[in-house]
Formats: structure tokens, C-alpha cells, sequence
């Protein structure tokens, strides 16, 4: 499951609340990178673990501690803390946190909390 772009259309009936000053560049940029990170963490679990470096077999051990719930059981997910970690460019980072409701606004994405731990579903 990938994350689609949003289109011209979307971008212009986003409510203004949640757009702020915000680009449609932006908004896609950070989508592709979403759709990255989310491959790059189903390929390190992919992986044998004896051909991971050391620092993705640290990645892996945090990755498994918190496994799948009823919500997620099934369907492609990440934590907050793979955006923190894979994210390639660190305006990412910032703008995660704004463009997660635009996000849930138009169904691409559902954020379900487990205790502290925050998982955000590809739909």
C-alpha cells in the first residue's frame, strides 16, 4: 500500500485551517517521503538478521517491540520514530505534524495510539 499524492482538486478544498501558509509541493513531498520510509522499514524487517548493519538491527529491535495490534494486524503502518529515523530530509520532520490531518482529512492515513506509542496506518 502506497500513500497517493493529492491532486490540485484536493489540495484546493483542504480547509484553510489546516493549510496554513503550506505549498501543494510540500504536501506531496512529504507524501512521497511517507512512502519511503514506509518501504524502507518493511525492508529492514524483511531482512535476514544476520545481514543487518548495526545500527538497523538496533532500528529492528525497537521496530518489534511494540508489534502489531488489533488495528494494525495486517496492514502497513509506521511510528512517528521511523519518520525520525528514515526521513531523508529533515524539513520532513517538521512538516509531518502539520500535514497529518490533511492527511486523515482525505483517508490516507489513520492514526491509532497503543499506550505512549503512536501508529500511523496506510489506508
Amino acid at each position: 500500500a502506497v500513500v497517493s499524492t493529492q491532486s490540485t482538486g484536493e489540495f484546493n478544498s483542504t480547509p484553510k485551517y489546516m493549510l496554513g501558509r503550506m505549498k501543494y509541493a510540500l504536501v506531496n513531498d512529504t507524501i512521497s517521503e511517507i512512502n519511503k520510509i514506509s518501504k524502507t522499514k518493511y525492508k529492514i524487517l524483511d531482512t535476514p538478521i544476520n545481514k543487518l548493519s548495526t545500527e538497523n538491527m538496533k532500528r529492528m529491535q525497537r521496530m518489534t517491540e511494540h508489534p502489531d495490534s488489533k488495528e494494525t494486524h495486517g496492514k502497513i503502518w509506521f511510528e512517528a520514530q521511523d519518520v525520525k529515523d528514515f526521513a531523508s530530509v529533515l524539513t520532513v520532520m517538521n512538516s509531518f505534524t502539520k500535514i497529518l490531518p490533511i492527511l486523515r482529512h482525505f483517508h490516507r492515513l489513520r492514526q491509532v495510539r497503543s499506550g505512549k506509542i503512536e501508529k500511523y496506518i496506510i489506508l
